[in-house]
């Protein structure tokens, strides 16, 4: 039985659909002069990470933080729209109950964790033991770095560790490490669909991995 379960944060955790949105609009309004992206396009940044999506969109590294700023900034509509899952709150407090060590590996920086602490509610957040973000590591996800760094701070091997998350970016994280993937079905946007070891159609699923 898994002895720690690791989340992704975005599409996991949080139905984080409105950055989609507003990545549309805001590169639609930066770059005015570039040839126009569908919002079916962009779909796929909600899966990357920073720098992949950097890349996709490519933006040049001395514009890229007054671009993220420019389409996102301090947002209400952000805090308002981006909430948790139905279910991971129950399922979170159950798998605390039962002594299952509980963490998060995100793309997102620590200043970000400020406004995901909100997001989950403190009381939710603070059930994450173990949180690494894509500045704790020299190599982001899909490198296998960040579930290599909360194996060793557990003490714990990595078939006693689950990853579950919603992206290729999460799959390739967790098989390079060697760890268990379990895809987030619930967190799925558009039609692909990662490969995983494992599928969960809901939250509540997870904790039938443990019976």
């Amino acid at each position: 039985m898994y002895r720690a379960i690791i989340f992704d944060c975005d599409g996991t955790l949080l139905d984080a659909k409105i950055m989609i949105r507003l990545l549309y609009d805001g590169y639609r309004r930066f770059y005015p002069q570039r040839p126009s992206k569908t919002y079916e396009e962009f779909i796929c940044c909600y899966y990357f990470t920073n720098v992949q999506t950097q890349k996709y969109l490519d933006i040049p590294d001395e514009e890229y933080e007054a671009f993220i700023r420019f389409s996102f900034g301090d947002k209400d509509e952000i805090m308002n729209t981006t909430k948790m899952f139905t279910g991971i709150a129950d399922v979170t407090r159950e798998l605390d109950a039962r002594g299952i060590v509980l963490g998060i590996n995100t793309s997102r920086i620590p200043e970000h964790m400020v406004a995901v602490r909100e997001q989950l509610t403190p009381s939710v957040y603070d059930r994450f033991r173990i949180i690494v973000t894509s500045k704790d590591v020299r190599r982001p996800k899909p490198a296998p770095d960040s579930m290599e760094r909360i194996a060793e701070q557990l003490g714990m091997d990595m078939e006693d560790i689950l990853y579950i998350g919603d992206s290729d970016s999460d799959a390739a994280c967790a098989k390079a490490a060697g760890c268990d993937f379990a895809l987030a079905g619930w967190g799925l946007v558009g039609e692909h669909v990662p490969k995983a070891d494992i599928f969960l159609r809901e939250p509540a699923d997870i904790l039938k991995l443990l019976l």
